[in-house]
């Protein structure tokens, strides 16, 4: 059960208090007559709202749902997650390309590997996983210069290898490799590793084949 239907289970009740509960405690607390008991100097009713209001304050705020939200609770349409979305998943490559505007060459996945293929902004992605689902690299290409990998880590080694008169410049730690950057003919290129990295010869071999 998330937050705001704990809210507003906990707003109902409060008003589910019956009337006549309210108006026994109110005779209670009313002075008797003919007794040397001192009046109750209380006004229970609005002890009662008060306590009310108190409880939905608190209930307010250890939800986080803001006032103007309690009017909602009844809405329950939700926005389509790809409205205005820039990540989009496409059937094939061919039709990855027509949505960017440009071609891309890319390892085959033959037996071992299942390909993703997503337009991002402009941007061509190609994510490779095994046969267990797991990720185990990631291919990107898009019009213009710069790091398109989206990997921020620090890494403890980076170098540059020329692969076919092209620098590219990789990030890893221990001897294995996590990134691979390069530029060519006005585009930006990136292969990123899934949760294992890759080794010198299987990053460059990879590299090799994406244009």
């Amino acid at each position: 059960m998330d937050k705001t239907e704990k809210a507003k289970q906990i707003l109902r009740s409060l008003n589910d208090v019956d009337d006549q509960y309210i108006r026994d405690a109110i005779s209670f607390a009313e002075p008797r007559k003919n007794t040397d008991r001192k009046p109750v100097l209380i006004r229970f009713r609005k002890q009662i709202c008060a306590a009310a209001a108190v409880a939905a304050c608190l209930v307010l705020t250890f939800t986080g749902i803001r006032l103007s939200d309690i009017g909602n609770f009844g809405d329950t349409s939700t926005e389509n997650p790809d409205t205005g979305s820039p990540i989009e998943e496409v059937a094939s490559l061919e039709e990855a390309e027509d949505s960017a505007g440009f071609d891309l060459s890319v390892p085959a996945a033959g037996e071992s590997y299942r390909q993703t293929f997503f337009v991002i902004d402009g941007m061509i992605e190609v994510q490779y996983a095994n046969q267990k689902a797991q990720q185990v690299y990631s291919v990107r290409k898009a019009e213009g210069d710069g790091d398109i990998s989206g990997d921020y880590n620090i890494y403890d080694n980076e170098q540059t290898e020329n692969v076919e008169n092209i620098s590219v410049t990789l990030k890893g730690n221990d001897g294995t490799w996590s990134v691979a950057t390069w530029e060519n003919s006005g585009f930006s290129y990136a292969v990123t590793a899934g949760d294992q990295p890759l080794t010198l010869e299987e990053m460059l071999n990879i590299v090799k084949q994406v244009q």
